[in-house]
């Protein structure tokens, strides 16, 4: 089924699997994902609503690798760690 995903979106990532899959061995299979992906409570959001989450998400996932306040302690270590390992930057 993953080989003959990637072949349909190869073509076009427009292609409704859905369609694209009836009355073949997958159509059930393609179904089913289709009725799980349309029932997450993400399927209802707005765009801007998606973007926001996606914002806060990522602000998240940066302060959570010290992207933010910590980045310069963390340059320092990286450094010190590359003189002590004669490391490349």
């Amino acid at each position: 089924m993953l080989d003959a995903l990637l072949e349909v979106f190869g073509q076009s990532v427009s292609t409704r699997v859905g369609e694209y899959f009836r009355g073949t061995e997958f159509e059930s299979a393609v179904s089913e994902i289709e009725a799980s992906v349309l029932t997450r409570p993400e399927a209802d959001f707005e765009a801007a609503a998606l973007e926001e989450q996606f914002i806060s998400s990522w602000k998240n996932l940066q302060s959570a690798i010290g992207f933010g306040s910590t980045r310069v302690p963390a340059l320092e270590l990286q450094e010190k760690l590359s003189r002590k390992q004669n490391l490349s930057p």
